[in-house]
C-alpha cells in the first residue's frame, strides 16, 4: 500500500495508521472468506458450519459429546447417502451412517420389507438421528418397504395391561 503513497507522505504517521488500519481489514476479510470457504467444503468445516449442514441433512445439530471431527465425518456420509445412484449401495450406505458394523437386517420377500436392526436402544439420540437418516436414503430401493428397529436398550410403556381390554 505504501507504494501507491506519494513519497513526501510515506514518512507521516498518521498516513502509516491509516494504511495499517487498512491493511488489517482487508486480512479479516480475507480470513473472513476462508472460512465461507472453507465451511462449503463438508470435509472442512468450522463448528458453525457443521451446524448449517447438519440442520440442511436432518441431522442433530451440535450433538453433546461429538467432536467437530466426528460431525465432520457424519456431514460427509450424510451427503454421500444423498448422493447414491444404486439402489445395490443401500447397505454400504446405512454402515456408513453407522458407524460400521453393528447392525443387520432381514428381508421379507412375501410381504417386500426389509428391517434394519440397529444397535441403539429405541429412544436414544443415535438411533432417532439414525433412523432419520436411513428413511431418507436416496439409494433405498423404492419397491421394498422399511422398517427401522432398535436391539438395544428398552422400550418403556409397555405392559401386559397395554394388550388386555377391561369391561366394566
Amino acid at each position: 500500500m505504501l507504494a501507491d503513497v506519494p513519497g513526501f507522505m510515506v514518512e507521516d504517521p498518521n498516513i502509516r495508521a491509516v494504511l495499517h488500519v487498512f491493511a488489517k481489514e482487508g486480512e479479516r476479510i480475507e480470513a473472513a472468506l476462508n472460512e465461507i470457504r472453507d465451511n462449503g467444503i463438508p470435509a472442512r468445516v468450522t463448528a458453525l458450519g457443521a451446524s448449517w449442514h447438519e440442520r440442511q441433512l436432518g441431522l442433530v445439530v451440535n450433538p453433546v459429546g461429538v467432536s467437530l471431527t466426528e460431525r465432520r465425518e457424519r456431514i460427509v456420509a450424510g451427503y454421500q447417502t444423498k448422493q447414491s445412484a444404486y439402489g445395490s449401495s443401500w447397505e454400504n450406505d446405512v454402515t456408513g451412517l453407522v458407524g460400521g458394523t453393528g447392525w443387520t437386517y432381514t428381508e421379507d420377500a412375501a410381504t417386500a420389507t426389509v428391517t434394519v436392526y440397529l444397535p441403539w436402544g429405541a429412544l436414544s439420540d443415535p438411533f432417532l438421528r439414525i433412523k432419520a437418516q436411513i428413511v431418507t436414503l436416496a439409494s433405498w430401493p423404492c419397491h421394498l418397504d422399511l422398517s427401522v428397529q432398535s436391539t438395544g436398550g428398552f422400550i418403556l410403556d409397555q405392559s401386559q395391561l397395554d394388550n388386555q381390554q377391561f369391561h366394566p
